[in-house]
C-alpha cells in the first residue's frame, strides 16, 4: 500500500529501492562481459564467451581476461571493423545483419570514431542511439491512465514481435485486490489487441487478483468491441521465489531511465 501511494507522487521523491521494476531494469551481470577499447578509448564491452574467438586477430586485437583493445590506424578503423564483423557474422557470432552503416561513438565525448555494421553493435557492446515514442492518455488531472506501446514487426531483423520500450512488471508494482476494493474498484478490465490471455508478466498480477475474487474482463480497442470475461491461466513460475531474478535477465538499460522522458506538447504561443 505504501508503495502504491508513493507512486502517486513524484518519481524523484522515491529511492530506487522502492521501485523493483527500476532495480530490475538497471541490474546487470558485470562478470559476463569485459571492457572493449579502441586505441585507448573504452567504447563498449565484449562477452567473455567470445574472447577465444577474438584471439584470431593478434595483429589488431589485444585480448586478455581484463578486456579487449583494438589498435589500428584511425584511417583504417572502419575497414578493419568491417573485416572483423564480416568474419564474425560468418561464424554465427553476429546475427540479424542489416547492411546498415552505423556510427561507432566514444560514449564519453560523443565523438564519432568510425562506422560499423549496426548488427555488430550488440556484439561489441557499443553505444547505439534510437528514438521510440509511446502514446498515453491522461485523466482530467493530467495523470496517465492508459499507455500505448508499439509492437515490433514479425519480420524485424532484431527482436521480431517484441515490444519497444516495454519494461517487465511484477506483482509488487501493483496494489492488491483488497486495496482496490477499499477504493471502490471492484473489477479490472484488460485492453489489448487480441481478446486472449495477457502477457506472461501481467498474468502474474492478474491471476493474484482473480484468486482473490476480483472479476476480470478483456476487450480489444476495436470500435464496438464488448468486454468478455477473462479467466487467467497459471503462468510459468507463478509465486516461485526466483521468478523476479529469472524474468529480469536480458533487460537492456534505457539511457533516459526506466520510465523514459515525456515529449512536451508543442506550444500554441507565437512568442
Amino acid at each position: 500500500m505504501a508503495q502504491w501511494r508513493r507512486a502517486q507522487g513524484r518519481l524523484s521523491d522515491a529511492p530506487l529501492s522502492d521501485w523493483p521494476a527500476l532495480r530490475a531494469a538497471n541490474a546487470r551481470d558485470a562478470s559476463a562481459r569485459v571492457p572493449f577499447a579502441v586505441n585507448g578509448l573504452q567504447v563498449g564491452s565484449v562477452a567473455r564467451a567470445h574472447l577465444q574467438a577474438l584471439r584470431a586477430w593478434p595483429q589488431w586485437l589485444r585480448v586478455d581476461e581484463a578486456g579487449v583493445e583494438l589498435h589500428v590506424d584511425v584511417r583504417q578503423l572502419s575497414p578493419v571493423l568491417a573485416q572483423l564483423n564480416g568474419t564474425l557474422q560468418a561464424m554465427g557470432m553476429i546475427r540479424a545483419w542489416r547492411d546498415e552503416a552505423f556510427a561507432l561513438f566514444d560514449p564519453a565525448s560523443g565523438v564519432r570514431l568510425a562506422t560499423l555494421e549496426r548488427a555488430a553493435a550488440r556484439f561489441w557492446g557499443t553505444l547505439t542511439l534510437g528514438a521510440h515514442a509511446n502514446g498515453y492518455v491522461t485523466d482530467a488531472g493530467g495523470r496517465p491512465t492508459h499507455l500505448w506501446i508499439a509492437q515490433r514487426s514479425a519480420t524485424k531483423a532484431t527482436d521480431p514481435g517484441l515490444f519497444d520500450n516495454r519494461w517487465l512488471v511484477f506483482p509488487q508494482d501493483f496494489p492488491s485486490a483488497n486495496f482496490l476494493r477499499s477504493h471502490a474498484m471492484d473489477s479490472a478490465l484488460l485492453v489489448q489487441a487480441q481478446p486472449d490471455q495477457p502477457q506472461s508478466d501481467l498474468a502474474h498480477v492478474l491471476l493474484r487478483w482473480q484468486q482473490a475474487g476480483l472479476p476480470l474482463r478483456v476487450v480489444t480497442p476495436a470500435p464496438g468491441a464488448a468486454p468478455q470475461p477473462l479467466s487467467v491461466r497459471r503462468p510459468r513460475l507463478f509465486r516461485w521465489m526466483w521468478h523476479r531474478a529469472l524474468a529480469s535477465l536480458g533487460l537492456r538499460r534505457n539511457s533516459a531511465g526506466g520510465f523514459g522522458a515525456v515529449v512536451p506538447m508543442p506550444s500554441s504561443s507565437s512568442g
